[in-house]
């Protein structure tokens, strides 16, 4: 019966540790760069890691330091740029200097692009059928697409080009009928932020 109970308790202890392991993935540019979590050094790429909060360094000498904190989400991949900027006259070129380095650094910035816009969705499923466009029943179209963040680091904004008031309230009606909460996004209406102001038509 012993045996049962310790088996039992170590089944749950291995499928509670399971629940809670998460990823993260790392791109590190230039090459040679010295890569930390939580002071350990790794090798760039993708690491297993138990959800919680981390503190990833990448350094080289030549270059600032970036020190970035992280809080990872179960079963999820959260990834981080660290492209290192040259901070001294000898490396000060060093990117155009060293076109393998430079192609490094090109395609992190792409893929965290494309990290960003695969999270954005994930939290607004609205932007995934951005752009698009309608009649607004005036012989004029409404066209909706999503862009930059209003905010630094905030989510990506969704620009809505309305006719009038009357119609860019439409908008909202159109977007709340498809299930979404107009209320937790960031819209500008025309370059403004109150779709019911008429100033800017």
């Amino acid at each position: 019966m012993l045996i049962l109970i310790g088996s039992f308790s170590f089944y749950l202890t291995v499928n509670k540790v399971k629940r809670n392991i998460s990823y993260i993935q790392t791109g590190v540019a230039p090459s040679g760069a010295m890569l930390k979590i939580d002071g350990k050094g790794i090798r760039t790429g993708t690491r297993k890691v138990l959800t919680g909060s981390y503190t990833i360094t990448a350094s080289k000498k030549g270059f600032a330091t970036i020190t970035k904190q992280v809080i990872t989400k179960t079963n999820q991949t959260t990834y981080i740029s660290l492209v290192l900027q040259p901070n001294t006259t000898s490396t000060k070129n060093w990117y155009l200097n060293h076109p393998a380095d430079e192609k490094l650094a090109e395609a992190i910035g792409d893929h965290l692009a494309d990290y960003e816009i695969k999270i954005a969705n994930q939290q607004n499923p609205f932007l995934s059928q951005l752009p698009t466009s309608y009649g607004d029943g005036l012989g004029g179209f409404v066209n909706i697409s999503q862009g930059i963040p209003i905010t630094n680091g905030g989510q990506p904004a969704i620009y809505i080009s309305a006719a009038n008031p009357t119609i860019r309230q439409g908008v909202l009606q159109y977007i709340n009928n498809r299930g979404y909460d107009t209320a937790e996004m960031v819209l500008v209406f025309n370059g403004e932020n109150n779709p019911l102001d008429g100033s800017n038509e």
